[in-house]
């Protein structure tokens, strides 16, 4: 008669082992934290910028197929475009801002949500920017928009022409 021996191997973790694991996931982590909170910002202006140059182009492909002055203004009443945007006709073509009695809105966008909006518009521009029925911009001069968290930025410069363009400038502030 032959005797059989049971042979059990071991399955599962040893506590030890466990610790070991918890506390390489809390350095790694550790570690990747502050490249996502980047990642959460870069992704926060990039969003924003899609916005607000979708808000442009809707604004002079509207002034080309309308063949009339199509406006983009700021919504709210702050000194900055943080509120959101209209693009609207202006059917008065005195370059004013929105009224609802005297302008045709198109399309409002709301806010910008943790942005910081700044632009070259001057104040008694009623800070708008306006296409003409051939595209070309309005406005004279450079016209750009800065749009900023924390340390990331980015520029939307409009050209005369009405080419958009969009960079990251070296420093922490447009020009």
């Amino acid at each position: 008669m032959m005797i059989r021996y049971l042979h059990f191997s071991q399955k599962g973790v040893t506590l030890i082992e466990l610790m070991i694991v918890i506390a390489l996931l809390a350095i790694l982590t550790t570690i990747a934290a502050p490249s996502y909170n980047n990642l959460i910002q870069r992704n926060s202006v990039d969003g924003g910028v899609d916005l607000f140059v979708a808000q442009l182009r809707l604004a002079r492909n509207e002034a080309v197929r309308r063949n009339t002055t199509v406006t983009l203004g700021k919504s709210g009443s702050s000194t900055d475009w943080v509120d959101g945007t209209r693009v609207y006709q202006d059917t008065t073509r005195d370059g004013s801002s929105y009224v609802a009695s005297t302008h045709e809105l198109i399309r409002q966008q709301s806010e910008f949500d943790n942005l910081i909006i700044t632009s070259s518009l001057s104040p008694n521009s009623a800070n708008i920017i306006s296409f003409h029925p051939d595209g070309y911009v309005a406005n004279t001069g450079t016209n750009w928009f800065c749009l900023k968290n924390n340390d990331q930025i980015r520029q939307i410069t409009i050209e005369n022409s009405g080419l958009i363009i969009i960079t990251t400038p070296s420093s922490s502030s447009c020009s």
